[in-house]
């Protein structure tokens, strides 16, 4: 009898045990197993942390933060990890390591464990570079409590900064408990613009905060608030890790703006612990065609920055191989506080980065990109099929010395009845001589800073895409109206006072930004010489279209594959012979008696610059 209890009570053990799972999770923002993406900010020393609110910290209560692992931008010293339920005030636990290398790291507390409670509370680190860069890592994924730093000027939430809605800070809380929650958010869903009556796909981001893997998503969704249609995905998604998940929808007959809401309905089976990150939302746009795209990158540049070669490179190449797709600004900071005169625009002051140089694309705070040609590309071609109504195109005329009278003409491939569109003027300027470029990049693959990779730290160049003025930093008011219909151009023009920083006028461009106000994102943009005009393709269809592939090979323009007439002109409409074609903007037209296709094309012979100082810093 005695045997029988002791076997009874060995098998209550055994089921207790297997109730009470014990596990590790790595809880954050961005996946677990990447990399940074780049650094935050410009201090060699700073703080980073992200926030657990107390909503959350509840589904953990009673399990213990054991440790943080951290990516860091760049290999650091003094690297020493916290919690606190209160920045300003002293650490709860902390723990130093002498020395990281750059990227992921973890370190565990040996002084004791955090317990969480039913209070929020932060995790985080403070590191000093070994080189110049920040050493604070950030990742391309967002959470509003993603991303508070110190960068010398006390902890502020980067994130919620409507000036830089910073991504998440790769920084994770190594929590340890018993029966973990099975937690997933829906990060986002993704915006879609399709024709009427043609399939497409709807489309998002999940992310595990959970222990185990994630199999069998049950996602509902509704389109204007009507009946919800639920869709299984099926999808493996481990521990702390971010996937994409897809659902295939029939098409819409019905044109123009459309409302998208999806929500997490289960996970293999359960409902999830959390409901509050289970719902994302998007638009559909129904169009007839899709607009013409360019893509607006404003970058945060100075000749003072070594580092900063890396954009007039990535300039450079995107002009080359996109030069009627890419619309470049660089905007010079900082540059009177070393003692450099006329290159400052103090208009685009609003416009802030988090490190230099830094790229913005479209003004969507959430693509903070290193503008080297790789990724600016990755960015073109990430953002080529988003969602987008409009296209614009200008032109302007050179009233005199100082007076330029510029026209937007925005035309919507769909009927609005409630547009929130506006139009922002920029002048940049080119050919801005006379400058020292500082240059740390000697030695970097060539294929991110061209010639500079060779250069002396001190090199003499010619400046381009100079911010000289913005004229409406996010769109001028009553620039477009709030009815339109479909292929009917809307015209606004706007007189521009030439700033008396501008060299040559000759050298000035004149860009018109297409603002979506409801997302406060750029939607498209065109940009022209002072005095010419955009250039408006002949192609109205993409789908319909056979583009040929149109480049400059030893100074002269090849269409491959391409069987009919090519006549190049120059921007001002005169035709010059297809051979030995000097650096410049030029109109190619192509015509074989059944397609004429017009592109803009750029020639670009890069010569190398001199350094003033080979060795001077």
């Amino acid at each position: 009898m005695k045997k029988r209890y002791l076997l009874l009570s060995a098998l209550l053990c055994a089921a207790l045990t297997t109730t009470a799972q014990t596990a590790t999770i790595s809880w954050g923002y961005c996946n677990q197993n990447a990399n940074p993406e780049n650094s935050f900010g410009i201090a060699t020393t700073a703080k980073a942390a992200i926030y657990i609110p107390a909503e959350i910290a509840k589904m953990y209560q009673g399990a213990t933060v054991t440790g943080v692992r951290i990516g860091l931008g760049c290999g650091s010293t003094n690297v020493k990890i916290f919690v606190t339920e209160d920045l300003n005030g002293a650490p709860i636990l902390e723990e130093t390591k002498a020395e990281c290398l750059k990227g992921l790291t973890s370190i565990s507390f040996t002084q004791g464990t955090y317990t969480i409670t039913d209070k929020g509370f932060y995790i985080g680190y403070s590191a000093t570079s070994k080189t110049d860069e920040s050493p604070i890592g950030i990742s391309n994924l967002y959470d509003e409590n993603a991303c508070w730093a110190d960068l010398g000027d006390g902890w502020k939430n980067y994130a919620a900064d409507p000036d830089y809605k910073s991504s998440a800070l790769s920084i994770f809380a190594r929590i340890k408990g018993d029966n973990l929650p099975k937690d997933f958010a829906l990060l986002d869903v993704n915006d879609v613009t399709q024709k009427k009556d043609t399939p497409f796909t709807i489309s998002g981001t999940l992310m595990s905060r959970s222990p185990k893997m994630g199999r069998v998503f049950r996602i509902a969704y509704s389109i204007d608030g009507g009946e919800e249609t639920i869709a299984e995905v099926n999808k493996k998604i481990g521990p702390g890790i971010s996937s994409y998940f897809e659902i295939e929808h029939p098409g819409l007959s019905e044109g123009g703006m459309h409302a998208l809401n999806c929500r997490i309905l289960s996970i293999d089976g359960a409902d999830d612990p959390y409901e509050p990150n289970n719902t994302a939302s998007g638009n559909i746009g129904i169009v007839g065609r899709f607009p013409k795209y360019r893509m607006v990158v404003e970058e945060g540049t100075g000749t003072w920055c070594q580092y900063c070669p890396q954009g007039i490179w990535g300039f450079e190449k995107m002009n080359e191989k996109y030069p009627d797709n890419f619309v470049g600004i660089a905007v010079h900071k900082q540059e009177s506080y070393y003692g450099i005169s006329g290159l400052d625009c103090p208009s685009y002051n609003s416009l802030t980065f988090s490190g230099y140089p830094m790229a913005i694309v479209n003004r969507n705070s959430k693509m903070n990109v290193t503008p080297i040609p790789s990724v600016l590309e990755s960015a073109y071609q990430a953002t080529s099929e988003a969602l987008r109504l409009g296209e614009v195109n200008v032109k302007s005329e050179l009233v005199n010395g100082n007076t330029i009278n510029a026209t937007a003409t925005t035309t919507f491939v769909t009927d609005l009845n409630d547009a929130d569109y506006s139009i922002s003027f920029v002048l940049t300027e080119d050919n801005v001589s006379g400058y020292y470029q500082s240059n740390g990049c000697k030695g970097m693959p060539y294929e991110n800073v061209g010639p500079f990779s060779t250069e002396g730290r001190t090199v003499v160049i010619d400046m381009q895409h100079v911010a000289r003025e913005i004229f409406g930093f996010r769109g001028l008011e009553n620039s477009v109206p709030t009815t339109v219909k479909a292929e009917e151009p809307v015209t606004f023009t706007k007189t521009l006072t030439v700033p008396s920083s501008v060299r040559d006028v000759k050298n000035l461009n004149v860009i018109a930004m297409l603002f979506n106000n409801r997302t406060g994102l750029i939607e498209n943009a065109a940009q022209a010489r002072v005095g010419e005009a955009s250039i408006e393709t002949a192609i109205a269809d993409i789908d319909d279209s056979l583009v040929p592939e149109i480049g400059v090979t030893g100074g002269k323009v090849v269409c491959t594959g391409f069987d009919g007439d090519i006549r190049v002109y120059t921007v001002d409409g005169k035709q010059v012979a297809n051979q030995s074609l000097g650096r410049g903007i030029y109109i190619v037209k192509a015509s074989n008696g059944k397609q004429t296709f017009v592109k803009r094309i750029a020639c670009l012979l890069y010569t190398s610059p001199s350094p003033r100082d080979s060795t001077s810093s």
